[in-house]
């Protein structure tokens, strides 16, 4: 008989609790998805389409040594549990910050599979109580240039964040201070190596670079990001709100 001693059985114990707990009901599965497949997330404020299908809910909470239990890691816990029975979109009905009793966020969410939904690139999940200080703004845009038609995928390292499209912009608060990649795929991979500091704002500006080569008829389009300094980005991105407005 193969003995296991305490202290093993304690460190396994300690580290099967990191992760928070899932505790799903599902009423009606379907086929799962592709751990690819975007998994819509629907603020408290915005309304459920009328042709949801409501496939049941998603408790994640942390408990004793839980570690793993930011926002945007229970979150994805919960997307992961709605592909898991075919999900496309989850919506938050309950949230509980970290507190004396527990260091954990816990989240209960809706599951629903909607068809014909456009899945909207998710942004990194942020809780919306955070003060500034707890989070970096990144800041993305596109004005209407050249292109227009042109439509690319943004990524923050293995994370779709965004669609650039012409005359658009849109904030995305990040709460890990670290070094990452802001990339877009293209003929060739283009990378922007980003330090991102808690507190601070970051602007990126997308465009498109038009080029005509011989033999074809029409010129190719080509994305291009660039960081751009505060005063200039924050000017840019503010002018694009005022065109909407007229």
């Amino acid at each position: 008989m193969h003995r296991i001693s305490i202290p093993l059985i304690s460190l396994f114990l300690l580290l099967a609790s990191c992760t928070p707990n899932v505790y799903p009901t599902i009423f009606t599965r379907h086929a799962s998805l592709a751990r690819q497949e975007a998994v819509r997330v629907f603020e408290r404020s915005e309304i459920i389409p009328e042709n949801a299908e409501f496939l049941g809910t998603v408790k994640v909470q942390g408990a004793g040594f839980t570690t793993k239990c930011s926002f945007e890691e229970v979150v994805i816990l919960a997307k992961a549990e709605a592909r898991r029975v075919g999900g496309n979109a989850i919506k938050i009905t309950h949230h509980s910050a970290p507190n004396s009793v527990s260091p954990c966020h816990n989240i209960i969410a809706n599951i629903y599979k909607i068809e014909g939904l456009e899945i909207v690139p998710n942004k990194v999940p942020v809780d919306s109580t955070l003060n500034s200080s707890e989070y970096a703004t990144l800041h993305i845009y596109r004005k209407n240039s050249e292109g227009s038609s042109k439509k690319y995928d943004l990524y923050l390292d293995n994370t779709l964040i965004c669609r650039a499209r012409n005359g658009w912009k849109e904030s995305i608060k990040i709460t890990r201070e670290r070094a990452y990649i802001l990339w877009v795929e293209a003929e060739e991979k283009l990378e922007i190596p980003i330090t991102i500091q808690l507190g601070k704002e970051y602007y990126i500006r997308c465009s498109v670079i038009m080029e005509m080569y011989t033999g074809i008829p029409f010129p190719l389009g080509h994305p291009k990001i660039e960081l751009v300094d505060n005063l200039t980005g924050k000017r840019e991105f503010d002018a694009i709100l005022e065109k909407k407005k007229k």
